[in-house]
């Protein structure tokens, strides 16, 4: 029995589509079925049951089939009800909930996926909403197919972002540094910001990701500070640590003197300058200029005349007090005569020794010689380390000189000296030159600060191994990237991969679990020291203990002679890179290490990830090899990797900037003044930041954000997920998306207003049925094809193309327009029930295509439409539309004929496939006659409009193209369609082109214009097609000019190809008119000759 009392009640009380209304109701609903699912699991009841339960839905039939067979000639079964069920297995059904699957990934009924978790201090921004889209709608697809759909939240704890936001706050309310307060003190003040203005975030953003109708399962929610964590991090340091592959030891590591901490060479960006530049770095006040070398000269020690020496080139005089020796090739005849000998430092008098390298100095580059300095530059720390050089750091990790052999500098900020240096080698004349010098600034992704490359311990992850295997599992297709291109940077990276340092000079994170043990044997002034990796302090006295070879003190026996009396353990100061913990983060959020729980083992691996490709070396290629380190297992076999969300000019979203988009802000909308810039004087920026923001708002919003709704921002952006391009994202793209939701809701209020009064099903329809019905059955099939591929293949902007011609093409412009004249025409009552089934049975088919990208609105629209008892409620169980198999005949008919319309349209005397190639030939027609500049041009009363002739060249074609009469009649703006022979062609009637040589068309018009009004159209037109012409030209000329490419940004070339292409088209256009109208100017002479 049909459910459609109630609804056509409700259809007929609906009013203009408030979106946010839909999506607020249907996210409460969808909470609800969340809160009973979780409260029925804790009775041993799968969630999914429990939640399917919770929505009243038959999760375990099937819904309406979208096969053709309902409408076959035939298929005597009740066929024309509104809701046909067909058994057949491999009709193009909705599957089942264990219904079709037939990927690697779906073997075991489940679909596991990690949400990348967003910082504790951070709040939503539109690139976490291209993630909530994507993998939404993903975990949506795999719920409706049947899968047990598993989608963790985490939220990382942001070591130095969070440490950064409480030491402000601190030095601000109270003046104290985190050191005033010491280590124990300043992390309570941490946690409480956790747990009051964190959670507040928190809560904020869970609101928010729940708002764009994120289905997580919130009741896995991780947080990588948490015990669960803790304890997983902790136990992966201690067995890499005795794997040999974490270690301690002197390296030179990038150091940010704000962070006051080493950070890794992924966490530095490299500011590309021309030349001389002043840049602004934080905690200096004045500008620094970078991007210029400095020649300095380096004389001969034993010449004493002081002319003879090596001039060298620095980009950094503030670091050559640490000068220790001047590199040369050894095969540069320039400088043959100089090795072994010594040249006086210019600064310090110091005799610095020539030596030769080979792999540090290029003899084509510079002047040929390299100065060297161990402790400030990787490169020279190397080449120190080959030559036995000894290491003097001449700057203190705050950046200030340390150097008491040089009064002059010693203490000052790091570009004070740099300025003061200069200074001095000018007036000694050993400061030959200055010269703009094209570089690239390292500079600290985090602070903005420039890197200070400094020699100190730290702990360096050997990740040579782990990324073997990973490039193993990689290579042998295991380990499947899309984009594809996106595996192939995994590989080029993990080929040259270097040592991690995952210790940071922080005290907010993950304390690293190594301990400093020493040892002191008797009276011994010598003790015994080493590092030993443990998860507390006893493990850590007892591994040292075996390590030194002593015994320990049994916790039962006080025996006062033990050997550990002198072992003192003190654990390291520092943090893990937070990185190194969100490396374990698939497998620790299901109780890792313990792997025998069933949790665990049910659950991981996971089946996808999906992320930014920004992070695919920060966090993807970490767990991969973690991942395979500690579980032996890969974390994932799939890595889908977006773009990089930018604003409508292809610029990087920056606060200081103003073009960040809050996603909230384009789901509800936000007014001008009244909210996007109040929002920036919450922030930090500084009063120039904030001004240059605040006119970029003004500029790139002068309205604000129209009110969008959720799902049109989703859509928006799945729709531009052409994979590994970067998004450039216009706002009117989304308000196009809400304008598709517009739609739908009043294609359904179409289609309700179409049904029966009483409710339950419409009469039998006959056997003759229409092959527009077909036709858009079949339109359906190739969507559901389409839509398929898509989500298997991740190709999301398909997805979204694919539906949104199936409903605006096919659907609403084609197929709901002819249903007009068919459901009002008494002379077309025998198609009446046929179509008005069809007509549901599509929608509702086509909804559920599109409910795990619009979940809101195709929820909303599924629910007013009629369906069986046994059908779901709520789409988030499914069913899905899955396509018919390749080897399924769509119709049960095995007859095939010409592409012509037979003499019945009912009969199945042609294929499925003929009848689309039939209609569209009949719609490639329509274009024609709507294109037609005549018959837009003159449009009046339906009884004045053009009249189409239609001659077919088969004459026995006539009566078969008599039965698209209305359909031509449905989508044309004519007053009438005659069918008639060559000899029957008025002399005042125009040609149109055809894509067809079986049929030629003709228009008439109703009355003819004067001959001067049709040389005044003629006339415009003209000027008009020159002015397009004259700008497409000049654009041309402007693409083609030398360095177009190079120096154009990328937003204006895209702003051009599309002016071209709409300038060339309505040259075009204006062609074609001007022929249309020279045709009738001479039909118009033709006449007033007779």
């Amino acid at each position: 029995m049909l459910r459609t009392v109630a609804l056509r009640s409700r259809a007929q009380q609906r009013g203009a589509l408030d979106v946010l209304k839909v999506e607020s109701h249907w996210q409460a609903v969808e909470k609800s079925i969340a809160a009973t699912a979780a409260a029925a699991a804790t009775d041993g009841v799968t969630p999914s049951d429990a939640a399917a339960a919770a929505a009243a839905a038959a999760s375990t039939t099937k819904a309406p089939s979208i096969d053709s067979s309902h409408y076959n000639n035939n298929n005597n079964s009740s066929s024309s009800s509104i809701n046909n069920n067909n058994n057949n297995d491999d009709d193009c059904s909705i599957s089942s909930r264990h219904g079709h699957r037939d990927s690697a990934a779906e073997v075991d009924n489940r679909f596991v996926m990690m949400f990348p978790p967003p910082n504790v201090t951070g709040s939503l921004h539109l690139g976490h909403a291209l993630t909530i889209a994507v993998q939404d709608a993903l975990a949506r697809w795999s719920r409706m197919r049947g899968l047990e759909t598993t989608w963790v939240p985490g939220v990382d704890h942001a070591g130095i972002a969070t440490q950064t936001v409480v030491e402000k706050q601190v030095h601000k309310q109270e003046g104290l540094t985190r050191h005033d307060l010491g280590r124990d003190a300043f992390l309570g003040r941490v946690w409480q910001w956790k747990e009051d203005r964190a959670h507040d975030i928190l809560e904020q953003a869970r609101g928010a990701v729940h708002r764009m109708g994120a289905s997580l399962d919130w009741s896995r929610m991780v947080f990588t500070l948490d015990d669960k964590f803790t304890r997983a991090t902790k136990t992966a340091f201690v067995r890499l640590f005795d794997r040999g592959l974490i270690q301690r030891r002197n390296h030179c590591i990038n150091w940010s003197c704000t962070l006051q901490s080493a950070i890794s060479d992924m966490e530095v960006d490299s500011l590309p300058v021309e030349g001389r530049t002043s840049i602004t770095v934080p905690g200096y006040n004045r500008p620094v200029v970078v991007g210029q070398m400095y020649d300095v000269f380096f004389p001969l020690a034993d010449d004493p005349t002081g002319e003879q020496g090596v001039v060298v080139s620095t980009t950094r005089p503030e670091t050559m007090p640490g000068d220790v020796a001047v590199a040369v090739h050894p095969d540069d005849p320039r400088y043959v005569h100089l090795h072994n000998r010594h040249l006086r430092h210019p600064l310090t008098g110091a005799a610095v020794p020539v030596i030769t390298d080979s792999l540090l100095v290029d003899p084509a580059l510079g002047t040929g010689a390299v100065k060297i300095t161990p402790a400030h530059d990787p490169n020279d720390h190397e080449a120190g380390l080959r030559h036995n050089l000894p290491s003097i750091q001449v700057m203190d990790k705050s950046g200030h000189m340390d150097c008491p052999e040089l009064p002059s500098i010693h203490g000052q900020h790091r570009f004070d000296a740099r300025i003061t240096v200069l200074k001095a080698l000018e007036e000694s004349g050993h400061l030959r030159q200055t010269r703009d010098h094209k570089t690239t600034v390292p500079v600290c992704s985090r602070s903005g600060d420039v890197i200070e490359p400094l020699v100190c311990p730290q702990w360096f992850l050997d990740c040579t191994n782990m990324a073997e295997k990973a490039l193993s599992e990689y290579r042998s297709g295991n380990l499947q990237f899309h984009p594809a291109r996106m595996g192939e940077s995994f590989e080029r990276w993990l080929s040259s991969i270097r040592p991690w340092c995952i210790s940071r000079q922080l005290w907010w994170g993950h304390r690293i679990p190594a301990y400093h043990a020493t040892w002191k044997v008797g009276q011994s002034n010598t003790p015994v020291c080493d590092w030993v990796a443990a998860c507390d302090e006893n493990a850590a006295r007892q591994r040292a203990a075996r390590h030194f070879g002593i015994s320990t003190t049994d916790d039962d026996n006080d025996d006062d002679d033990d050997d550990d009396d002198g072992l003192v353990v003190v654990q390291d100061e520092d943090v893990l890179d937070t990185w190194f913990s969100s490396a374990l983060y698939p497998f620790a959020a299901f109780g890792w290490p313990d792997t025998s729980t069933e949790d665990f083992r049910s659950h991981y691996p996971t089946n996808v990830l999906e992320t930014g490709h920004d992070i695919l070396f920060f966090w993807v290629a970490r767990m991969v090899m973690l991942g395979l380190e500690l579980t032996d297992t890969l974390p994932f076999k799939e890595v889908v990797l977006h773009a990089m969300v930018r604003d409508a000019k292809g610029r990087k979203m920056s606060k200081s900037l103003g073009n960040v988009i809050d996603p909230l802000d384009v789901v509800y909308g936000s007014a001008l003044a009244e909210e996007m810039i109040a929002k920036l004087h919450k922030g930090n920026l500084d009063a120039r930041e904030l001004k240059e923001a605040t006119a970029n708002i003004e500029k790139e919003f002068p309205k604000g954000i129209p009110s969008c709704g959720a799902d049109a921002l989703r859509f928006a952006l799945c729709a531009y997920t052409t994979q590994g391009r970067d998004i450039n994202l216009n706002i009117n793209r989304v308000v196009a998306a809400k304008s598709l939701c517009n739609k739908l809701w009043n294609a359904v209020g179409y289609v309700n207003s179409k049904l029966p009064a009483g409710g339950g099903s419409t009469p039998s329809a006959p056997n003759r049925h229409h092959r527009m019905n077909v036709w858009i059955v079949q339109q359906l099939h190739a969507t559901a094809r389409v839509v398929d591929a898509g989500f298997r293949t991740f190709d999301f902007a398909a997805v979204t193309t694919a539906l949104h011609d199936f409903w605006i093409k096919s659907y609403c412009d084609v197929y709901l327009e002819w249903t007009k004249a068919v459901l009002s025409d008494a002379s077309m009552s025998e198609q009446h029930d046929a179509t008005l089934s069809t007509l549901v049975h599509t929608a509702r088919c086509a909804l559920t295509l599109l409910a795990p990208i619009m979940p809101h609105i195709a929820q909303e629209l599924y629910t007013q439409l009629p369906r069986h008892e046994d059908d779901p409620d709520h789409l988030i169980f499914g069913p899905f539309v899955q396509p018919p198999r390749d080897d399924t005949p769509a119709s049960s008919s095995s007859s095939t004929s010409s592409s012509s319309p037979s003499s019945s349209p009912s009969s199945s005397s042609s294929s499925d496939g003929a009848v689309v190639r039939e209609v569209d030939d009949v719609l490639a027609l329509v274009s024609s006659v709507r294109s037609c500049p005549l018959v837009q041009r003159y449009q009046g009363p339906a009884a004045q409009r053009p009249r189409a002739l239609i001659v077919c060249t088969d004459p026995a074609d006539t009566t078969d193209w008599q039965h698209y009469r209305h359909v031509l009649l449905s989508l044309c703006t004519i007053r009438d369609v005659s069918f008639v022979s060559s000899n029957d062609i008025p002399s005042t009637a125009l040609a149109l082109p055809t894509t067809s040589p079986r049929h030629k068309v003709f228009v008439e018009l109703y009355a003819l214009p004067s001959e001067g009004a049709i040389n005044k159209e003629i006339a415009q037109l003209n000027k008009k097609m020159a002015k397009d012409a004259k700008r497409l030209q000049q654009l041309r000329t402007s693409m083609q000019r030398d360095g177009y490419a190079d120096r154009t940004p990328p937003d204006v070339q895209l702003s051009h190809r599309e002016q071209e292409s709409r300038l060339a088209a309505q040259v075009s256009s204006g062609e074609t008119a001007v022929h249309m109208y020279t045709q009738l100017l001479q039909s118009v002479r033709g006449r007033q000759q007779q």
